[in-house]
């Protein structure tokens, strides 16, 4: 166990007792109860690190608990009766989860730009220009980050040729919703407004001229 705010770490004192009680509740007599799985990112740097290499005993425990596995989450996770390599083997779920793992890391970049007590209005155009542009070059590129592209190598090629259709799909529908929500078309006043930002390094009398237009700020 840890806590975040006191940097203060805890192990295999509480820990093991825990996780037995859990699973006394989730068998509950005999009978499984259906549950969900939660996780958090820890912090390193400027980074989130997601824990997908909890995968592999997370997927073997549930393996190993055979029919008191919920047979919904058996196959949305598609589990084998046989554990053996599970290491090694190519697994398609862990792809999927290192794709959104990916893809979310982008999400969360913008979210923490865009929340910044620094992003003006001056800086909104830029920013969401940017991250369009970062989720169309993944699309156009098929780039999901290096482990992802390992493990899709790893899958027979039907496998993988379905997993990239909906990655794409996936992405597809990330950047309609995105241009469906904010105007990039040059009409916008924000994107007006990018040249007075001190990250574009200048303004002319031109820009200005064109911004106290469309604002209607002239005989005000």
């Amino acid at each position: 166990m840890s806590c975040g705010r006191t940097k203060t770490e805890v192990t295999d004192v509480l820990s093991p007792n825990a996780i037995e009680e859990v699973i006394k509740k989730f068998k509950n007599g005999g009978n499984p109860l259906h549950f969900s799985l939660h996780t958090d990112a820890s912090n390193k740097g400027n980074r989130k690190m997601f824990p997908l290499a909890n995968w592999v005993p997370l997927k073997s425990y549930l393996i190993s608990i055979g029919e008191d596995c919920p047979r919904h989450l058996k196959a949305l996770l598609r589990l084998t009766e046989d554990a053996d390599g599970v290491e090694q083997e190519a697994d398609i779920v862990e792809v999927y989860l290192l794709f959104c793992n990916n893809v979310m890391s982008l999400f969360e970049e913008e979210v923490k730009m865009l929340e910044k007590n620094v992003t003006t209005s001056v800086d909104l155009y830029s920013i969401m220009d940017s991250f369009l542009r970062r989720l169309i070059q993944r699309r156009d590129d098929g780039f999901y980050r290096y482990l992802t592209r390992q493990k899709l190598q790893r899958l027979s090629p039907s496998d993988a040729d379905v997993a990239r259709q909906e990655f794409t799909a996936f992405l597809n529908t990330a950047i309609s919703y995105i241009q469906k929500w904010f105007d990039f078309s040059e009409e916008n006043w924000l994107f007006l407004l990018q040249p007075l930002s001190l990250a574009s390094g200048n303004i002319s009398f031109d820009d200005m001229e064109k911004i106290t237009k469309r604002l209607r700020l002239v005989g005000r």
